[in-house]
Protein backbone atom coordinates (compact mmCIF):
# COMPACT_ATOMS: atom_id res chain seq x y z
CA UNK A 1 0.00 0.00 0.00
CA UNK A 2 1.58 3.44 -1.27
CA UNK A 3 2.05 6.27 2.16
CA UNK A 4 2.73 9.43 2.39
CA UNK A 5 6.38 8.82 3.39
CA UNK A 6 6.97 6.54 0.51
CA UNK A 7 5.70 8.95 -1.73
CA UNK A 8 8.32 11.67 -0.56
CA UNK A 9 11.09 8.80 0.05
CA UNK A 10 10.21 8.15 -4.26
CA UNK A 11 10.50 11.96 -4.74
CA UNK A 12 13.52 12.77 -3.02
CA UNK A 13 15.30 10.17 -4.72
CA UNK A 14 14.52 11.94 -7.72
CA UNK A 15 14.92 15.14 -6.83
CA UNK A 16 16.85 15.43 -3.58
CA UNK A 17 18.79 18.90 -3.91
CA UNK A 18 15.92 20.08 -4.68
CA UNK A 19 14.13 22.92 -2.11
CA UNK A 20 11.61 20.59 -0.79
CA UNK A 21 9.96 22.68 2.15
CA UNK A 22 10.52 26.68 2.53
CA UNK A 23 8.88 27.88 5.56
CA UNK A 24 8.37 32.17 5.90
CA UNK A 25 7.41 33.25 9.76
CA UNK A 26 7.50 37.30 8.07
CA UNK A 27 10.93 37.98 9.68
CA UNK A 28 12.68 35.15 8.33
CA UNK A 29 12.29 32.42 5.53
CA UNK A 30 13.95 28.72 5.77
CA UNK A 31 14.52 26.52 2.87
CA UNK A 32 15.61 22.82 3.56
CA UNK A 33 16.44 20.23 0.32
CA UNK A 34 15.11 16.76 0.06
CA UNK A 35 18.21 15.29 1.10
CA UNK A 36 18.68 17.35 4.32
CA UNK A 37 14.58 16.24 5.17
CA UNK A 38 15.31 13.33 4.79
CA UNK A 39 18.62 13.26 7.33
CA UNK A 40 16.45 15.33 9.67
CA UNK A 41 13.28 12.69 9.67
CA UNK A 42 15.46 9.59 9.10
CA UNK A 43 17.12 11.16 13.25
CA UNK A 44 13.79 11.32 14.73
CA UNK A 45 12.35 7.89 13.12
CA UNK A 46 15.32 6.04 15.21
CA UNK A 47 14.15 7.83 18.31
CA UNK A 48 10.74 6.57 17.73
CA UNK A 49 11.62 3.02 16.82
CA UNK A 50 13.94 2.93 20.28
CA UNK A 51 11.49 4.32 22.19
CA UNK A 52 7.85 3.23 20.97
CA UNK A 53 6.43 0.24 19.05
CA UNK A 54 4.91 0.49 15.82
CA UNK A 55 1.19 1.46 15.55
CA UNK A 56 1.29 4.01 17.61
CA UNK A 57 -0.89 7.41 17.52
CA UNK A 58 1.90 10.24 18.48
CA UNK A 59 0.15 13.36 19.35
CA UNK A 60 2.36 16.77 18.18
CA UNK A 61 1.90 19.85 20.04
CA UNK A 62 3.68 22.52 17.86
CA UNK A 63 4.08 25.74 16.23
CA UNK A 64 4.27 25.27 12.46
CA UNK A 65 8.19 25.27 11.28
CA UNK A 66 10.34 23.00 9.20
CA UNK A 67 11.14 21.20 12.14
CA UNK A 68 7.67 20.15 12.67
CA UNK A 69 8.00 18.70 8.68
CA UNK A 70 10.48 16.42 9.92
CA UNK A 71 9.04 15.51 12.78
CA UNK A 72 5.64 14.34 11.32
CA UNK A 73 7.95 12.42 8.53
CA UNK A 74 10.30 10.72 11.33
CA UNK A 75 6.92 9.81 12.96
CA UNK A 76 5.36 8.41 9.43
CA UNK A 77 8.70 6.83 8.35
CA UNK A 78 8.51 4.89 12.34
CA UNK A 79 4.80 3.32 10.92
CA UNK A 80 2.95 5.55 13.16
CA UNK A 81 0.71 8.10 12.52
CA UNK A 82 0.57 11.30 14.59
CA UNK A 83 -2.34 13.67 15.50
CA UNK A 84 -1.39 17.41 15.82
CA UNK A 85 -2.80 18.87 18.93
CA UNK A 86 -4.17 23.00 18.06
CA UNK A 87 -2.29 25.45 20.05
CA UNK A 88 -5.53 27.29 20.52
CA UNK A 89 -7.34 24.16 22.21
CA UNK A 90 -8.65 24.58 25.77
CA UNK A 91 -6.67 21.82 28.32
CA UNK A 92 -9.66 20.22 28.91
CA UNK A 93 -10.35 19.21 25.16
CA UNK A 94 -6.47 18.45 24.87
CA UNK A 95 -6.95 15.70 27.46
CA UNK A 96 -9.86 14.31 25.98
CA UNK A 97 -8.34 14.32 22.76
CA UNK A 98 -5.39 12.21 24.52
CA UNK A 99 -7.52 10.03 26.47
CA UNK A 100 -10.02 9.40 22.91
CA UNK A 101 -7.00 8.14 21.15
CA UNK A 102 -5.07 6.07 24.12
CA UNK A 103 -2.05 8.20 23.17
CA UNK A 104 0.96 7.98 25.50
CA UNK A 105 3.98 9.62 23.76
CA UNK A 106 3.67 13.67 22.55
CA UNK A 107 6.34 15.51 20.57
CA UNK A 108 6.19 18.98 22.24
CA UNK A 109 8.35 22.09 20.95
CA UNK A 110 10.60 22.72 23.57
CA UNK A 111 9.62 26.58 23.60
CA UNK A 112 6.11 25.26 24.15
CA UNK A 113 7.22 22.68 27.45
CA UNK A 114 5.74 25.74 30.18
CA UNK A 115 2.28 25.84 28.33
CA UNK A 116 1.82 22.41 27.98
CA UNK A 117 2.96 21.74 31.61
CA UNK A 118 0.14 24.15 32.75
CA UNK A 119 -2.06 22.34 31.17
CA UNK A 120 -0.87 18.57 33.35
CA UNK A 121 -1.30 20.28 36.40
CA UNK A 122 -5.01 21.29 35.58
CA UNK A 123 -5.64 17.85 34.41
CA UNK A 124 -3.78 15.74 37.74
CA UNK A 125 -7.30 15.51 39.47
CA UNK A 126 -8.69 13.11 36.11
CA UNK A 127 -5.66 11.08 35.56
CA UNK A 128 -5.12 7.74 36.97
CA UNK A 129 -4.22 7.13 40.01
CA UNK A 130 0.17 6.64 39.79
CA UNK A 131 -0.06 8.64 36.59
CA UNK A 132 3.48 9.51 36.03
CA UNK A 133 4.89 12.10 33.25
CA UNK A 134 8.33 11.77 31.96
CA UNK A 135 10.26 14.60 29.46
CA UNK A 136 12.84 12.39 27.40
CA UNK A 137 15.16 15.30 26.27
CA UNK A 138 17.29 13.34 23.74
CA UNK A 139 19.85 15.75 21.89
CA UNK A 140 18.87 14.55 18.44
CA UNK A 141 15.47 16.28 19.54
CA UNK A 142 16.41 19.37 21.06
CA UNK A 143 18.95 20.48 18.25
CA UNK A 144 15.85 20.16 16.27
CA UNK A 145 13.93 22.27 19.29
CA UNK A 146 11.41 19.29 20.27
CA UNK A 147 11.19 16.83 23.49
CA UNK A 148 9.71 13.92 24.00
CA UNK A 149 6.75 13.66 26.75
CA UNK A 150 5.94 9.93 27.76
CA UNK A 151 3.35 8.44 30.22
CA UNK A 152 4.54 6.09 32.42
CA UNK A 153 1.50 4.08 33.16
CA UNK A 154 -1.35 2.67 31.29
CA UNK A 155 -2.89 5.49 30.32
CA UNK A 156 -4.23 4.00 26.96
CA UNK A 157 -7.84 2.78 27.02
CA UNK A 158 -6.79 0.66 23.82
CA UNK A 159 -3.85 0.52 21.41
CA UNK A 160 -4.81 1.89 18.24
CA UNK A 161 -3.42 -0.55 15.18
CA UNK A 162 -2.78 2.85 13.15
CA UNK A 163 -0.66 0.31 10.64
CA UNK A 164 -2.95 -2.34 9.94
CA UNK A 165 -5.90 0.16 9.46
CA UNK A 166 -3.43 2.66 7.03
CA UNK A 167 -3.60 5.63 9.19
CA UNK A 168 -1.26 8.91 8.34
CA UNK A 169 -3.06 11.21 10.90
CA UNK A 170 -5.97 11.99 13.36
CA UNK A 171 -7.55 15.34 13.21
CA UNK A 172 -10.39 16.27 15.95
CA UNK A 173 -13.49 18.18 14.63
CA UNK A 174 -14.97 21.45 16.48
CA UNK A 175 -17.02 20.03 18.30
CA UNK A 176 -19.49 22.87 17.84
CA UNK A 177 -22.44 20.56 17.42
CA UNK A 178 -21.65 18.41 19.61
CA UNK A 179 -18.58 16.43 21.72
CA UNK A 180 -16.04 16.74 19.20
CA UNK A 181 -14.96 13.77 17.25
CA UNK A 182 -11.69 11.95 16.59
CA UNK A 183 -11.34 11.74 12.56
CA UNK A 184 -8.67 9.04 10.92
CA UNK A 185 -6.98 9.80 7.72
CA UNK A 186 -6.06 7.12 6.04
CA UNK A 187 -2.12 7.12 3.84
CA UNK A 188 -4.21 5.88 0.78
CA UNK A 189 -7.13 8.44 0.64
CA UNK A 190 -3.82 11.53 0.88
CA UNK A 191 -1.57 9.83 -1.29
CA UNK A 192 -4.33 9.56 -4.07
CA UNK A 193 -5.48 12.90 -3.69
CA UNK A 194 -1.86 14.13 -4.69
CA UNK A 195 -1.25 11.37 -7.32
CA UNK A 196 -4.84 13.15 -8.80
CA UNK A 197 -3.62 16.58 -8.14
CA UNK A 198 -0.11 15.76 -9.67
CA UNK A 199 -1.98 14.12 -12.86
CA UNK A 200 -4.25 17.33 -13.40
CA UNK A 201 -1.42 19.90 -12.89
CA UNK A 202 0.58 17.87 -15.51
CA UNK A 203 -2.06 17.40 -18.12
CA UNK A 204 -3.83 20.70 -18.03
Amino acid sequence: MATLDALFDATSRSFGSNVAVTYNSGSMREHITYNELVVQASKVEDILETLCERQETIAIYSKQSISLVSCILGVLKSRNCFAPIDLNWPPDMIRKFLLKLSIHLVLLEEELRESFEKCLLQWKPFLPNGSKVEFVCDQVLVNSGFILLRWQDELREGKENSEDQGIAYVMQTSGTTGEAKAIRVPHMCIVTNITDLRYVYYNV
